[in-house]
């Protein structure tokens, strides 16, 4: 009874995922694949930037498809709720990470004449970016406060990256460590808001904190000064997180 009933779950966890969730599915197994190609030319003895050069056609190939598999899913896709309404498909969740992938793609038209002429390799340079444009994706359909949070660190971290590939510049290297602290420390208020939400709420999850926001008045009337803070807090680490204003400094 126990295993019939732990496979029921199993399936209905990730019943909507093969169709919703196929994008990110595939980008996440091309940037796998790709970084197994390179340890292996790498052994062999292949010039790095020359791997660098030869694996941008490549996840740009790769992006391509992700955009046509955004775009059927557009036409054809229905709203849904994944892993247990930790993330989102809807027709706006998918038109922004459209959105996303075609930015994503522009800057690596663009980065190719910047890979040749760098007097670095940056092996690492386009699947840094592609692991970016990933997260900002997981961070665009995230239905929860934590898998928000989550997709949101992913994404910094590819961006400390990015931020110290000059890292001979004194200018890059003061950015980068910068950019650190200040995004360690707004992870710290981010947690510290999320904290007190989930303890206003009882839940992460944004449609039922929609749903009490607009039903239970009383809830909010008692925890407002908590709900104020937690709110607070999660909006000075997101600048600060994000590099926006007045969190850019």
């Amino acid at each position: 009874m126990l295993p019939e009933l732990g496979q029921e779950a199993f399936a209905s966890f990730f019943a909507p995922v093969k169709a919703a969730f196929l994008p990110e599915i595939f980008l996440a197994l091309i940037i796998t694949y790709l970084l197994a190609i390179l340890a292996i030319e790498m052994g062999n003895g292949r010039s790095k930037k020359l791997l660098a050069l030869e694996s941008l056609p490549a996840l740009r190939e790769a992006l391509s498809y992700v955009m046509i598999l955004y775009a059927v899913e557009l036409i054809h896709g229905t709203a849904s709720y994944m892993f247990s309404g930790y993330a989102q498909s809807n027709s706006y969740t998918i038109a922004m990470k459209l959105l996303t992938v075609i930015c994503g793609y522009y800057v690596l038209v663009n980065s190719e004449k910047f890979l040749y002429e760098h007097p670095r390799h940056l092996l690492e340079y386009p699947i840094v970016m592609v692991l970016a444009i990933l997260f900002m994706t997981l961070l665009v359909g995230a239905a929860h406060l934590i898998s928000a949070f989550i997709a949101l660190i992913g994404f910094s971290l590819n961006l400390y990256v990015l931020i110290l590939f000059d890292a001979p510049s004194a200018m890059a290297r003061e950015a980068g460590i910068k950019y650190f602290y200040l995004s360690a420390f707004s992870s710290g208020l981010m947690l510290y808001g999320i904290f007190l939400l989930f303890f206003v709420f009882g839940t992460g999850h944004f449609r039922d904190m929609n749903q009490i926001i607009l039903t239970n008045s009383e809830i909010l009337s008692s925890g407002y000064r908590l709900l104020l803070c937690g709110v607070i807090f999660l909006l000075i680490g997101l600048f600060f997180k994000l590099s926006a204003f007045p969190g850019h400094l």
